[in-house]
């Protein structure tokens, strides 16, 4: 059912089998002889002929989107096996945000790096709309992302649910009323935030979305005393004692002085948002991707201090 898939995509290109066969260097009646077969090996019209130019029926357009998989699988079948065979070093395109890179190139690229020596690795480190438009365009071959909603046009695999923590300077009167630590962070009220100075990223960024919704759920008009970019700056003007940022777990920071600094949960169930491997719908993942996402997964499973604390 999938032999000459070329005829068919040049018939769909065309809107004409004369046409179609012109560039295919056959005959029209042969052509012709090829469609006929198969529709009836399918059982189902492909094409609408009352109507100039051809156009596809509903079968037709369910039968291309198999086609452009099949060939799409094939492709990558092929590049596969060339990395097995030796012919291809191989190659494997990556996007994450800049936040979240810093806990996956720390533990998890040394570990497929080491499994694959001689893959390169690229790596793409943007925020999380524009990953979802290389994945469109097919600049990547798997992120590791959140999203606040999700894309009809991307596959996502779910790899675990992040808390997204808060943090308070440790002088300022809140964190001295509720003792906390690093490595067992302490549950805070979220009304007890109502009316304090809150330090977040900007409006079309996902997490500020996430903490939107969470203050919507308490019915809190947050007072949003500084907004940022960079998650990095939030730490760092938290820690300065400018107010209380939330900070998604996995992002190891570089501020170093813990002290200044004290970490919560908050809301119930545990304010979080997940966390996915995504796909361009249109592509298979080549065995390399397949490798690292499960090498993730597995990653993500033994993972017990994300900050490398000492227990």
């Amino acid at each position: 059912m999938l032999k000459n898939t070329e005829y068919f995509k040049t018939i769909v290109e065309t809107k004409n089998i004369s046409k179609a066969a012109a560039q295919l260097y056959i005959s029209q009646p042969a052509l012709s002889v090829y469609l006929s077969n198969l529709e009836k090996s399918l059982g189902s019209k492909l094409f609408d002929r009352s109507k100039t130019p051809l156009t596809l029926t509903y079968a037709g357009k369910v039968y291309y989107d198999y086609v452009l998989r099949y060939e799409n699988l094939l492709t990558q079948m092929k590049r596969d096996f060339d990395v097995f065979a030796g012919k291809d070093v191989g190659r494997l395109r990556i996007g994450m945000s800049h936040w979240t890179s810093l806990y996956f190139v720390s533990r998890v690229l040394p570990l497929f790096a080491k499994q694959y020596p001689f893959v390169e690795i690229q790596l793409m480190q943007v925020g999380v709309n524009y990953l979802e438009q290389a994945l469109r365009n097919n600049r990547l071959d798997v992120c590791i992302m959140h999203t606040a909603f999700l894309d009809p046009t991307i596959t996502y695999y779910a790899l675990t649910d992040e808390r997204i923590l808060l943090f308070c300077p440790a002088d300022s009167q809140l964190a001295k009323e509720h003792p906390t630590s690093f490595e067992h962070p302490a549950h805070m009220d979220v009304r007890l935030l109502s009316g304090m100075p809150i330090l977040c990223t900007e409006e079309e960024q996902v997490l500020r979305r996430q903490v939107n919704n969470l203050f919507s759920k308490y019915n809190i008009e947050p007072y949003y005393r500084i907004t940022a970019t960079s998650s990095f700056t939030l730490v760092e003007l938290t820690a300065a004692g400018m107010g209380c940022s939330f900070i998604p777990e996995f992002g190891e920071y570089f501020q170093r002085d813990l002290s200044r600094l004290a970490v919560y949960t908050v809301d119930s169930p545990i304010f979080s948002w997940p966390l996915y491997a995504a796909k361009n719908k249109t592509t298979e993942l080549s065995a390399l991707a397949l490798d690292f996402i499960q090498l993730t997964k597995t990653v993500l499973q033994n993972e017990t201090n994300p900050f490398y604390l000492d227990p």
